[in-house]
């Protein structure tokens, strides 16, 4: 007689995967959501540079400045808005959205007993 032993051990680590994975990408769409909210609007160059990528297999990043979508210029002053200068209050828009990409994956990825 032989005994077949069946562990569900893969398919709740599977399960596990898929929901950290869309756990992580709803969480990076929340968080550029927030960039939008924050971020000071001029003339919309940085504004027009905030972006997210997800890969979907939980690697997730926030981004601002680089090329920007409504004119020919480069906005490489993100830091400045966000931390201030000498002439200029600090306007955080990309460390509050880190919190809450932060805060919805602590949230979401809570493990619990049933």
């Amino acid at each position: 007689m032989r005994v077949v032993r069946t562990s569900r051990g893969k398919q709740i680590i599977a399960a596990t995967e898929r929901n950290a994975f869309r756990t992580i990408a709803g969480a990076v769409e929340d968080g550029l959501q927030e960039m939008q909210r924050r971020v000071p609007v001029d003339e919309g160059d940085l504004e027009s540079t905030l972006q997210k990528r997800d890969d979907g297999q939980g690697h997730g990043m926030l981004m601002a400045g680089g090329p920007s979508q409504i004119s020919d210029k480069f906005v490489d002053y993100e830091l400045h808005v966000e931390y201030g200068t000498d002439d200029q209050a600090a306007q955080p828009f990309y460390r509050p959205a880190v919190e809450v990409v932060k805060n919805r994956i602590r949230r979401d990825m809570r493990i619990t007993d049933k």
